[in-house]
């Protein structure tokens, strides 16, 4: 009769903890979706790439005053701090075969070297690094001293005048090498001509 009330009674604390697991199984499944619903969605290469296009303000012709070149300068700094995020690093030994490999007057050496995921890598990891220290810089500079601002505007121009970028991108496995590919270039053209036209005539005549 014992064993009998024993089982009963264990029944019932089985049927209690499914029961109570199946409430905490419904409620941590609700936590989990409620956080990651709440959690930002890091935007895509092609919506950094949209954001710099509408910053360009193209329906305006002549003048890019203070408060666009801003939003210019803050989209192009998030898309330079993007397309650095997606650049994978040398480690210390690719670093050390490659300085030894430049550091030679063997040109089958040196070729070699140069078309190189790791050289490509460099290149890449050298070009955004510099891209963003200068729209940092820029974000200070606007609407300050009309010359710093000119001089880091036209430093700029760098960032999209590389010929080599989308050459490094496919020798790095990281892209097509086509400016429409993983990583977004086609507006490069476009901010080139905006920073030489519109936005440094309007710095000069301020």
């Amino acid at each position: 009769m014992k064993k009998c009330c024993q089982t009963g009674a264990q029944k019932s604390s089985a049927e209690s903890l499914r029961l109570t697991g199946g409430r905490m199984s419904r409620f941590a499944l609700a936590f989990v979706l409620t956080v990651s619903m709440s959690q930002p969605v890091a935007a895509s290469t092609d919506e950094f790439e949209k954001a710099v296009f509408a910053a360009l303000h193209l329906s305006e012709f002549q003048r890019m005053p203070a408060e666009q070149r801003k939003q210019l300068a803050q989209a192009s700094l998030a898309y330079w701090k993007s397309f650095d995020s997606r650049i994978p690093r040398n480690s210390p030994a690719e670093t050390e075969w490659l300085l030894r490999e430049l550091d030679t007057t063997d040109t089958t050496r040196i070729g070699r070297a140069i078309n190189s995921p790791a050289y490509a890598q460099k290149q890449l990891a050298e070009l955004s690094t510099n891209c963003i220290g200068i729209f940092e810089k820029l974000l200070i500079a606007i609407g300050g001293t009309k010359d710093i601002e000119l001089y880091l505007w036209l430093k700029s121009t760098q960032c999209y005048s590389n010929t080599g970028v989308a050459h490094y991108q496919l020798l790095a496995g990281l892209s097509n090498g086509r400016y429409d590919g993983a990583f977004k270039m086609q507006s490069f053209t476009m901010v080139l001509s905006t920073i030489t036209g519109k936005l440094a005539n309007t710095i000069v005549q301020e």
